[in-house]
């Protein structure tokens, strides 16, 4: 019996939590801050595009094959992650059902790939990609951020990245190595997937598999797979319809733009994933209080960190696709200024959906995100043909936008008692005045290299608007000083006593 009510996991403070993350975030960063000049000199526009097409176009059949679990998973979870059995039991039920989906979708992903004539290229490279499939739908990152196992994930994640980003400058060495780098990425990915499946079985009751039910997943998996699909097919499909539309050169110098885009939407979304499992085990316990509390600090550390990113994405437009692309990839810049509106709007949706899907309305998101999928399709097949890399960034910002607005919308009535708890003037003023003085420096800057160019800029952005934070004692900034000068004060205090 103690064994049903035993906790699997004893949860850290959110503030650790969000540390953790941030840490995964900034590695998300700093890694292809590394590879991606290398790989775009070496692989060239060719080389880049082909990768691109085929990393995005598979990623329509991964999507389906993680049947919706990446947000499902923590969900479920979160809400029986006090009891061993039925964790062990829900959690068994969706590898069930991801092995089945995994299987269709390989089939189907295969079954084009050799019938197409669009794929003969380099259909070898196609054909791999196939595994792709597996690791992503395997990757059980939704397993241990229910249980708010950050640290572990943190850890994982920057030995798996360093190791192959190490093999990337070793075995990947001229244009013709683009199946070796396709190979590596997998395999990173692939790693990870094996150290987790290895972890997880020290956390569940193995023997809970002969009481499964995973039929009994399959209908809220579905409607988890409609949102979150639709999210990543919009996602990928501005690579897509240029690839079709375009030439594989001009999917090689736009996917510089689009990685910086999605590695920045990675790290803003990453704060409501961060507060989910917290939130749902508030609501599932009835903590009302500490639920408004918490998803304030969430909305308001949103626009902290949208603001931020996008500000700092249009000012260091220029110089951070020169760093990564040199000369050759200017033509990125366009792009990702207009990619950049699409950074805010996520940050706000990445913490507003997590109220619709704590309280069962993820039917409302993934009609938001079908919403914006078609939006973002429509306008790319329409923007392209007059403003061609340019397009599919607009088209991307404005299916963000309805997916936002859509959202908010939805969720209001249960976000007006946070709202009333935020800061949001302060943070407005802080990020104007940041962009105001980032511009000024950019322009004094103009004249140095790319490297330079980014850092004073970027510096000055950061500190101006760090600083008005400050002087403005925006709520969260000062509650996260605060917490700050207590612990510090408490170590001096335990160490002079020793």
């Amino acid at each position: 019996m103690s064994q049903q009510t035993e906790p699997v996991q004893k949860s850290h403070s959110v503030a650790y939590n969000v540390a953790m993350n941030a840490i995964v975030m900034t590695s998300s960063f700093i890694f292809p801050l590394i590879t991606v000049p290398y790989i775009s000199r070496v692989l060239l526009e060719y080389g880049n595009g082909l990768v691109s097409f085929a990393q995005s176009f598979v990623y329509y059949f991964s999507a389906v094959a993680s049947m919706g679990v990446a947000s499902y998973g923590v969900v479920a979870c979160s809400r029986v992650r006090d009891d061993k059995v039925g964790f062990s039991r829900v959690s068994l039920e969706i590898i069930a059902v991801l092995v089945g989906s995994s299987f269709l979708m390989s089939i189907l992903y295969l079954f084009l790939v050799l019938l197409l004539p669009r794929f003969g290229d380099a259909r070898a490279l196609y054909v791999f990609m196939v595994t792709s499939v597996w690791t992503t739908a395997f990757s059980l990152e939704w397993f241990f951020q229910s249980i708010e196992q950050y640290d572990y994930i943190t850890v994982r994640a920057l030995i798996v990245r360093t190791i192959g980003t190490v093999c990337i400058f070793i075995f990947v060495r001229d244009a013709s190595d683009y199946l070796t780098y396709a190979i590596i990425t997998v395999a990173s990915q692939g790693a990870s997937c094996l150290i987790n499946l290895l972890r997880m079985r020290k956390l569940i009751d193995l023997g809970e598999a002969k009481n499964i039910r995973p039929l009994s997943q399959v209908k809220p998996m579905v409607t988890y797979l409609v949102m979150n699909t639709s999210k990543g097919m919009a996602s990928k499909s501005d690579v897509v319809v240029l690839g079709f539309l375009g030439t594989t050169e001009m999917v090689g110098v736009y996917q510089i733009a689009s990685k910086i885009e999605n590695m920045v939407v990675a790290a803003v979304e990453s704060v409501g994933s961060v507060l989910l499992p917290r939130l749902t085990s508030y609501r599932t316990h009835g903590e009302e209080g500490r639920y408004e509390e918490l998803l304030a600090f969430g909305l308001d550390f949103a626009l902290i960190i949208g603001l931020f990113a996008l500000g700092g994405s249009v000012l260091c437009a220029s110089s951070m696709v020169g760093i990564l692309g040199g000369e050759a990839y200017s033509g990125a810049v366009a792009p990702l200024v207009a990619l950049a509106p699409a950074i805010l709007f996520a940050a706000g949706t990445g913490v507003v959906s997590q109220v619709l899907l704590i309280d069962k309305n993820e039917k409302t998101f993934a009609l938001a995100n079908f919403v914006g999928l078609f939006i973002t399709v429509v306008a790319a097949l329409a923007l392209v043909p007059f403003l061609g890399i340019t397009g599919p960034g607009l088209a991307v910002s404005l299916g963000q936008l309805g997916v936002f607005v859509i959202t908010i919308h939805s969720a209001r009535s249960r976000l007006a008692p946070a709202f009333r708890l935020t800061d949001y003037p302060k943070i407005t003023i802080a990020a104007v005045a940041a962009c105001i003085a980032g511009a000024v420096v950019l322009v004094s800057a103009s004249s140095c290299n790319a490297i330079l160019e980014f850092i004073f800029t970027g510096c000055t952005y950061a500190i101006v608007f760090l600083a008005v934070l400050r002087i403005t004692r925006e709520k969260l900034v000062m509650t996260l000083i605060v917490q700050l000068t207590n612990k510090s004060k408490g170590r001096r205090g335990a160490s002079g006593e020793q």
